[in-house]
């Protein structure tokens, strides 16, 4: 099962044992603030051919064109970070999938679905980069109006034969977000266990966090830096780098793991798991940077 999709150049990555396809998550071009949506290609609605099984990563290529989408909310999880909901226009998708996603289709940066496969709409969760271009071009929109998305596409999903394994979701800021669409697409009353390790600086990053306990899935933020008890909240928590948690902790043999976020955290979790004895075939993972 090893796989690598990721947010850069594929050329910028190490040579690792995990093969990788590279997603670039944030432009620093300077270009124009604000601009009008590209009207071309813009008109016809999707027709793309996905596998509708759940629990299928089968997914039938997407030719690349552009299509308008209606924004419906921009919704804050924190100063930072926020959640585009925009119209779904019967887009199908396999939960793990990205869009590229721009206020045109000049300038569009690769996001993962953030909603669940049922749901009307379609979300993707953002964080603003400083002195980034698309991030905080989408965090103007305002209700009502077009955003451009293509795809669905990529390969980061969820195998039938892994739903009667225990699975670690392994991420790092919002490299939660295909986790948030696979708790929100399965009935995990079918499923071994799924526990997510979410890898934040603090309380305010884990987002919506109480979708994954409202559906028995195991969450355990783990905070690089240091709060008073109280902030905490009566809410399990690890206080250290989510890679030392790992490292501490032993996982049951026949587990999978799903690895999102940075690639930093992704290459140590791998080094540490396979330090376990967890074979290559047992880690799949998607890169953010």
């Amino acid at each position: 099962m090893s796989t690598v999709s990721s947010h850069a150049d594929s050329s910028d990555l190490p040579v690792s044992p995990l093969s990788s396809t590279v997603r670039v998550s944030e432009s620093y071009t300077a270009e124009p603030h604000g601009a009008k949506l590209s009207t071309s290609k813009l008109d016809t609605p999707h027709t793309t051919a996905q596998d509708q099984n759940q629990g299928s990563s089968t997914a039938v290529h997407t030719l690349r064109q552009t299509f308008a989408h209606k924004v419906e909310e921009v919704r804050y999880l924190n100063d930072s970070t926020y959640v585009l909901r925009f119209s779904r226009d019967n887009m199908t998708f396999v939960p793990g999938q990205h869009l590229c996603v721009g206020i045109n289709d000049l300038h569009m940066r690769e996001y993962s679905v953030y909603s669940g496969k049922s749901q009307s709409f379609l979300e993707i969760l953002i964080k603003k980069v400083e002195n980034g271009l698309v991030s905080h071009q989408l965090a103007n929109l305002q209700v009502g109006h077009r955003v451009a998305c293509e795809g669905p596409f990529g390969y980061f999903t969820i195998e039938k034969d892994h739903l009667t394994h225990p699975l670690y979701f392994i991420a790092t800021g919002t490299g939660i977000a295909p986790f948030h669409c696979y708790a929100l697409s399965h009935d995990l009353q079918e499923h071994a266990p799924w526990t997510i390790l979410h890898g934040i600086r603090s309380p305010k990053d884990r987002f919506e966090f109480l979708t994954y306990k409202e559906r028995s899935i195991s969450y355990l933020p783990c905070y690089s830096q240091h709060f008073s008890e109280n902030e905490y909240e009566p809410h399990a928590y690890y206080h250290g780098r989510v890679t030392d948690y790992i490292m501490r902790t032993d996982f049951p043999e026949d587990a999978y793991f799903f690895l999102c976020g940075n690639s930093d955290m992704i290459y140590e979790v791998y080094d540490i798991l396979q330090n376990k004895n967890f074979e290559s075939g047992r880690f799949k993972a998607e890169v953010y940077f």
